[in-house]
């Protein structure tokens, strides 16, 4: 089956595809079936791969529930002999089909669909059911897919018992998690199956935080830190009791390790001395409670991060003469270099760049981009446009001219203005800034002022690109 087909197939089947796509017999020579999950309503196609004139049948599971419970893996549903269907119709596979059986709109219902000895199982339902899980209880919730109603459906446990879910739809089952369990639910002909993991990770014991008293420091500084650990639940201190405390470098090496006890506030503290040769990069803390039943009780860690980094001696500002303006207009960027203690950095080096990309505006639906886009932003697409190095005047300023092209497709455009300083002894600082060029005077941009609307008149305001961006109502 092509990759493509694939793909669409396991869209639709979502999380119950895991349950149904698996074939209810050993594989026939040549014959593969992809089944899944149907909403009421909906026209139901289903993926084959088959020689042309092979005949399928599609039957009607009478009593779904003995299938399902009288399955050991329920990832590999097995129809017992004893199953009572019902055949619905007989296809034959014909060129013009594909590689799709067409079924239109079935009732609702669970199906097999079968070649011989290759089958698959097609549920069309308008039930849907959310199954939630912690230690000791699951709960379901079931309710109809379309109006959102709750439905009282009988709830089976597989592998256990089963029970009716009230009328807000909820229904709960004791006892300790298990590892892929699989809940079942029936409302009259609709049926919903569902499965629940549960992971002690997902509810730690204990719960608190790491931090320490800077964010960064250098090779050779001393790194004092402080964790804070409760009892997950109550949140009561957790006082008096053995933490192991280790400190991993950026290649995962053992830089610390102590055992340390928390005190009647449940916290802890304590020092490192990083080393003159220490990495650079992000170390991070692990912190877990001694004892013989402390594995998975936390995850509870911290980071700080370790630079050879020296402060700033000077600022950079880069400030256009307009922050919005009209495509064919020229801009002027006037950048400006000073030291912290007062003086200009005269006749430093200066390297520049401008690019230019579409401008989408705040609030702009990305997600209507192609994905490409939507990973890069709104500096997706730029080109490079001036690239120039040159120095600051004995001012320690430099004035750019920009001019601003129109755009080919009539669309605003984002020109992002950068620029690095770097001094006689060096050191380089940099600053960027943005201009939005328009195609025209006048930008029309429609807010709300609200998320949620009774029926009342809407007002748009449009704004005039530069200085103050007049409003027009």
């Amino acid at each position: 089956m092509s990759p493509h087909r694939k793909r669409r197939t396991w869209k639709r089947s979502l999380l119950l595809a895991g349950l149904l796509l698996a074939g209810l017999a050993p594989a026939q020579s040549r014959v593969s079936l992809y089944g899944g999950l149907f909403r009421t309503g909906q026209a139901v196609d289903i993926e084959v791969e088959a020689p042309l004139s092979t005949v399928f049948t599609l039957a009607r599971i009478v009593d779904p529930a003995a299938m399902f419970l009288a399955t050991k893996d329920p990832h590999s549903p097995q129809l017992p002999a004893s199953t009572g269907t019902r055949t619905v119709r007989t296809l034959r596979l014909t060129r013009g089909m594909g590689h799709t059986l067409r079924l239109g709109k079935l009732p609702s219902g669970v199906y097999v669909l079968r070649s011989g000895g290759v089958g698959t199982v097609v549920l069309v339902t308008g039930l849907g059911m959310v199954v939630k899980r912690d230690r000791q209880q699951a709960l379901t919730y079931t309710a109809d897919q379309n109006s959102g109603q709750t439905r009282a459906a009988r709830v089976w446990a597989l592998g256990g018992g089963s029970t009716v879910a009230n009328r807000d739809g909820l229904a709960t089952f004791e006892g300790e998690a298990g590892s892929g369990e699989v809940y079942l639910a029936r409302f009259g002909n609709d049926w919903a199956v569902s499965g629940a993991n549960w992971n002690s990770y997902a509810a730690p014991l204990v719960k608190g935080y790491v931090y320490t008293d800077r964010p960064v420091y250098r090779p050779g500084q001393h790194v004092e830190f402080k964790a804070v650990l409760r009892k997950a639940g109550s949140l009561a201190p957790l006082a008096g009791r053995p933490v192991r405390v280790t400190v991993f470098s950026p290649f995962d090496d053992q830089l610390f390790r102590r055992t340390l006890t928390t005190n009647a506030y449940g916290s802890l503290s304590a020092g490192l001395d990083l080393p003159q040769g220490a990495k650079l990069g992000g170390y991070r803390f692990t912190v877990e409670p001694v004892g013989a039943d402390a594995e998975g009780q936390s995850d509870i860690g911290g980071t700080f991060e370790v630079q050879a980094y020296q402060k700033p001696e000077y600022s950079v500002t880069l400030a256009p003469s307009k922050a919005r303006a009209v495509q064919g207009e020229k801009v002027s960027v006037h950048v400006s270099a000073r030291y912290l203690f007062g003086g200009n950095v005269s006749g430093a080096r200066v390297n520049y760049n401008v690019t230019r990309a579409p401008y989408y505006p705040p609030g702009f639906d990305t997600e209507s981009l192609p994905q490409e886009q939507q990973d890069d932003g709104q500096d997706y697409g730029s080109d490079l446009v001036i690239q120039d190095e040159t120095r600051l005047s004995q001012n320690g300023d430099l004035d750019l001219t920009l001019p601003l092209e129109r755009d080919a497709e009539g669309r605003p455009v984002s020109y992002r203005i950068e620029a690095e300083v770097e001094d006689e002894s060096r050191h380089t600082v940099s600053a960027q800034t943005r201009v939005i060029a328009f195609p025209a005077a006048l930008n029309v941009e429609a807010s709300t002022d609200n998320y949620i609307y009774q029926h009342r008149q809407l007002h748009l305001h449009g704004r005039k690109p530069g200085p103050g961006g007049a409003r027009y109502p």
